[in-house]
């Protein structure tokens, strides 16, 4: 049978800064560790249809010439979609999603850059603070952008919005490593 994932309750999600990643292609155990100072677990706080962009797509640039019978294309830089977080807000200032809001904000005001970390298969809570070597991992750099409120509505969660630029490259299906 094929290993596949409903996210929802097994994935997770986590913002690392970008001074405690040396390299985003091949992640370590302890720079993913949620112990860490700056390491954020945003899992409880994201809404289950919350995770927005995150995606590049194909262009194609116009090679036809004079000489063509028809249009003719090659391959181009991929688009890239900007990432948004949509987060549920707190009740009240004793609750995690209300020092989560703050720590966000606290990003966005500083466009702090950093990287979402995508955990398919999440990891036990009982025993780790983050990805174990050889879990798979998807790394997308971003900038913290900006923190908005959400309009409320009438029988939902009130939610805020996280969105986020992509200053480089997004490191897919890969490994973590051990630490060295």
């Amino acid at each position: 049978m094929a290993n596949k994932f409903n996210p929802q309750g097994r994935s997770k999600y986590l913002f690392v800064p970008k001074a405690n990643l040396a390299d985003p292609a091949a992640p370590t155990e302890d720079e993913l560790d949620t112990e860490i100072v700056g390491v954020i677990d945003l899992t409880c706080g994201i809404l289950p249809n919350g995770v927005e962009g995150f995606a590049a797509e194909p262009t194609t640039v116009d090679a036809t010439t004079m000489c063509s019978k028809q249009a003719e294309t090659v391959p181009g830089l991929p688009s890239v979609t900007d990432g948004a977080l949509t987060m549920a807000r707190a009740s009240d200032s004793t609750a995690a999603n209300y020092t989560l809001f703050n720590a966000l904000a606290s990003l966005a005001n500083s466009h702090a850059e950093g990287y979402v970390v995508f955990v398919p298969d999440g990891w036990d809570e009982d025993s780790e603070t983050g990805p174990a070597v050889g879990d798979i991992v998807d790394v997308y750099p971003v900038e913290v952008a900006s923190v908005n409120s959400q309009p409320p509505v009438a029988g939902q969660l009130v939610s805020y919005k996280v969105g986020f630029t992509h200053p480089g490259n997004f490191e897919l299906n890969k490994l973590v490593v051990a630490d060295s």
